[in-house]
């Protein structure tokens, strides 16, 4: 990479910061209002097509109606008795800019645990990013796929998953599993679990986000997929990976333009949805600027139309974040000291059992009626053959409660 570039990168990291700063809430708005219509345009095009996740003997593997991959990019598992086309409801993201293969999915489903861990042996997986809870709002979003203590196996058809240790910072966790099968052998592999980013919303504060980002690229292997997740793969998913997309760029000094608008835009191209909702957008936008700040070594507190304050706790904080550019030397963010020492406790005994959550409430799921926000799974439906009766602006009609 030739010195020349480095100045050229500058001016677009303070083209963006200063672009933001002075951008009101409502340009925002109606930024994330063009990508939305640009999505409504692909689904026109048989390249997007969805139809192979709409067969009879996949439709079931969908957590939601509406929130399928496409045909042309979908991970295909090599075929099963129970699973012939090899079908999961997930999708190959790549950047031709950077280098790091993703693959963003939905939760699993009680019935798909198997073929979850399916796709993280055939694929070689090494981390794992989970950014929902097992059940939100009393509703179901993810079924637990690992055991639920240090020292356990549970055993999810050929695959037998063991719960090694875990460490837990402030707003996710660290786990590390190791699964065996006597197709694929052993695998070990790193979770990462962010708890506290609510469906279809944001977290308060990106520090935790940001030092989630970093542990993961930690993490990461040159010959091996991250998987992500959220509830449906799309949303916060999307999210995290146009960050770490940005977050590479600047790393390599490649990054020659800065176009958020257009960067999600390419995401939705290789899967539905993503960065789903107006809120994600306008974080995306300031951890953008975040990150900027960072790597030209200025302040980085960033104001912005839709940020709020951090509320902590006394868990310990993560490690510090560092982009470990050639530009300069970034500081680390100023973090509010936690009240306990900030080092990590892993937790190698089993831990008491927690009370199981209240059944999910019954009720009528409002409709939205903003139209800033792509269609969201309702709370609750039992029955998986009820005609598709949404729009645009009606929220997705859910195939588990």
């Amino acid at each position: 990479m030739s010195g020349d570039e480095v100045p050229d990168q500058r001016k677009v990291m303070e083209a963006y910061i200063a672009d933001y700063e002075s951008c009101t809430s409502e340009k925002l708005n109606f930024q994330f209002l063009d990508i939305r219509k640009d999505q409504i345009d692909l689904r026109e095009s048989e390249e997007y097509s969805c139809s192979i996740g709409q067969r009879p003997d996949n439709f079931l593997r969908n957590r939601y109606r509406d929130i399928l991959p496409y045909n042309t990019n979908r991970v295909q598992l090599e075929p099963t008795a129970s699973n012939p086309e090899g079908y999961i409801n997930a999708s190959v993201i790549t950047s031709d800019e950077t280098p790091t293969v993703y693959i963003a999915s939905q939760a699993p489903l009680p019935e798909t645990v198997e073929d979850f861990w399916h796709m993280i042996c055939q694929k070689k997986i090494n981390v794992i990013v989970m950014l929902c809870k097992c059940v939100e709002s009393f509703t179901p979003k993810c079924e637990m796929y690992w055991p639920k203590n240090v020292g356990e196996t549970r055993t999810f058809g050929d695959f037998a998953v063991t719960f090694v240790k875990e460490t837990v910072f402030n707003e996710f966790s660290h786990r590390s599993l190791v699964v065996k099968s006597e197709k694929y052998g052993t695998l070990e592999t790193e979770q990462l679990h962010y708890t506290e980013w609510p469906d279809h919303g944001c977290p308060q504060g990106e520090k935790q986000v940001l030092q989630l980002i970093e542990q993961m690229c930690t993490l990461r292997t040159t010959d091996s997929p991250i998987l992500i997740h959220c509830s449906a793969g799309c949303g916060r998913t999307g999210t995290v990976i146009a960050l770490t997309i940005i977050r590479d760029l600047i790393n390599q000094r490649t990054l020659k333009q800065l176009n958020v608008k257009e960067l999600v835009s390419n995401l939705r191209r290789q899967r539905t949805s993503m960065v789903q909702t107006q809120s994600q957008y306008h974080l995306l936008r300031k951890c953008v600027a975040v990150y900027c700040k960072m790597a030209l070594g200025i302040d980085t507190e960033t104001k912005s139309p839709a940020s709020s304050p951090v509320v902590p706790d006394d868990r310990p904080m993560a490690p510090g974040l560092s982009l470990h550019t050639e530009l300069r030397k970034p500081p680390a963010l100023p973090l509010k000291p936690p009240t306990q020492p900030p080092v990590p406790v892993e937790k190698k005994t089993s831990n008491p059992s927690s009370p199981a959550p209240p059944p999910p409430a019954i009720t009528t799921p409002p409709v939205n009626t903003n139209p800033f926000l792509d269609p969201e799974p309702p709370r609750t439906n039992t029955n998986p053959f009820l005609e598709d009766v949404t729009s645009d602006s009606a929220e997705l009609v859910c195939l588990q409660p």
